[in-house]
């Protein structure tokens, strides 16, 4: 399951990087984008909530800031929140 989520956040980050560059296809597709965002978010806000999710309009892509640090791509965050699932007690911490 990790893998495929893993592979979501790739997908998200290559959309962002086309938003209003393409026609057709590909900005149907971007469209998709806010409900992978939130599946991502949804899936691993108990193992790391991201505090802030900022677009810059000079940058293609958001910054994810959570507790633990700061994140260029989707891909990277949901790598680091996988990291913290994996890392959780058997209390619900967090041992990160």
């Amino acid at each position: 399951m990790d893998r495929i989520v893993l592979h979501s956040a790739h997908l998200l980050d290559m959309l962002e990087t086309v938003q209003g560059k393409c026609d057709g296809i590909l900005d149907e597709a971007y469209d998709m984008a806010p409900d992978i965002m939130s599946l991502l978010i949804d899936d691993y806000r108990s193992y790391c909530n991201p505090e802030t999710i900022e677009s810059q309009p000079w940058e293609v892509r958001p910054r994810i800031t959570c507790p633990h640090g700061r994140f260029n791509t989707w891909a990277q965050w949901v790598d680091h929140a996988i990291h913290c699932q994996r890392a959780t007690d058997n209390k619900g911490k967090v041992m990160v």
